[in-house]
């Protein structure tokens, strides 16, 4: 009997616009997997404009915590940090220098922040200790379920359209 060779097929998502290669099962019958792309990473974007603003937000917070006997530095601090995360956005924008990093650490920095207030609420009334363990709670999980979400998007824009899936830091 005749051994039949076989054919590479070809195989798309929804889109029919993109068609890529198979390869055809090796003998034993194993299916091979494409080794992934080396993923360059730049890490330059850890200081773009934007970043700076958020470390120095960091800074900032780091400073209210360690004084917050002090209420005026506490207030003066949060409210600069509140200005400064409206400037980094738009310097982002303005200086071309938006990146998935940029994103992740804003918001990242903004939950940290709001923590901070939270406990500070928490510690100064107990009354307020369960509502601020449960605003804490809430809001770092929408920031983790954001986050999962945007990678399973990403996740099927790979599978659909056989793109690469963007790095967090790009």
């Amino acid at each position: 009997m005749k051994k039949a060779h076989a054919m590479p097929t070809t195989r798309s998502g929804p889109s029919t616009r993109s068609r890529t290669p198979v390869a055809a099962a090796p003998a034993d019958g194993q299916a091979t997997r494409a080794k992934p792309k080396a993923v360059r990473i730049d890490y330059s974007v850890l200081l773009y404009v934007p970043q700076l603003i958020g470390w120095l937000r960091v800074a900032m917070m780091v400073t209210a915590v360690s004084q917050r006997s002090n209420p005026c530095l506490v207030c003066g601090a949060y409210l600069a940090s509140l200005t400064l995360d409206m400037v980094d956005g738009a310097a982002a924008r303005a200086l071309g220098q938006t990146s998935r990093f940029g994103e992740v650490l804003d918001v990242t920095i903004d939950c940290g922040s709001r923590t901070f207030l939270w406990v500070l609420v928490a510690t100064e009334d107990s009354n307020f200790a369960q509502l601020s363990s449960f605003l804490i709670s809430m809001d770092w999980l929408t920031f983790v379920c954001a986050q999962a979400s945007e990678r399973e998007r990403a996740i099927r824009a790979l599978r659909d359209d056989q793109r690469t899936v963007p790095p967090m830091i790009h």
